[in-house]
């Protein structure tokens, strides 16, 4: 089984979102078919992909369970990017 098909993976990213939005309801989906990443603000999802940086970081030599790991700290970090969409860049839905 991949590490972002394990559902404490998007329990935690899904937690650091609302932990970051106080609640707004976006729902956080890793999926490895997604470009990059983005806000779909109309369906109310952060479509992420968990494998955006496989690539560089298996050039500088992460493999295996590291590999893993840093692309979780990567998603995190870009659920947290994603989740500063929401809270500013569509403030007019929330009003």
């Amino acid at each position: 089984m991949n590490w972002c098909d394990w559902h404490t993976v998007t329990e935690r990213l899904q937690g650091r979102y609302y932990a970051l939005t106080r609640g707004r309801p976006y729902r956080v989906v890793l999926d490895p078919a997604t470009h990059t990443r983005t806000c779909d603000f109309t369906n109310k999802h952060l479509l992420i992909n968990p494998n955006l940086f496989s690539d560089v970081l298996e050039n500088i030599g992460f493999s295996g369970a590291k590999l893993d790991e840093a692309n979780f700290l990567v998603s995190r970090a870009i659920t947290g990017h994603e989740a500063l969409h929401v809270l500013y860049s569509c403030q007019r839905r929330w009003r």
